[in-house]
């Protein structure tokens, strides 16, 4: 058994999902509740997870070269009773996207996952400079 996350991600690189992507995790259990959550630096609204804007800021440029949180895709990942939600700008849902992330958060049967749904999300929370 791996450990089991829920968290944030950007996709610098559209094109190579071997290149090197934003990704941020937080453990949790397969019913979604944070695992050690006084360990982490959590600032989403509900101290539940990481905003992507104020995790964004604290972020050296060499690693945002210089771009605005909202430049590159991004999304987030949601877990409750077991299923995993993909929350995620339009233009990267696709099976690779999905692939990448049950991967890197071991959304997984064995780790408790019963289903992996992605929710492409075309709302103005999730535009990037693909959309212009």
């Amino acid at each position: 058994m791996t450990e089991l996350y829920k968290g944030i991600f950007w996709i610098t690189e559209v094109d190579d999902w071997s290149a090197e992507q934003l990704i941020f995790r937080i453990p949790v259990t397969p019913a979604g509740k944070v695992i050690d959550p006084e360990k982490l630096d959590l600032n989403s609204k509900n101290v539940d997870n990481y905003n992507h804007r104020l995790l964004w800021e604290s972020l050296p440029s060499k690693v945002t070269h210089n771009k605005p949180y909202n430049y590159y895709p991004r999304g987030r990942i949601e877990i409750k009773h077991g299923k995993a939600v993909i929350y995620a700008n339009p233009n990267i849902c696709c099976e690779e996207l999905v692939d990448f992330l049950v991967e890197r958060f071991g959304l997984t049967e064995e780790n408790g996952i019963a289903e992996v749904r992605l929710n492409p999300d075309g709302s103005n929370h999730y535009k990037c400079y693909l959309d212009s």
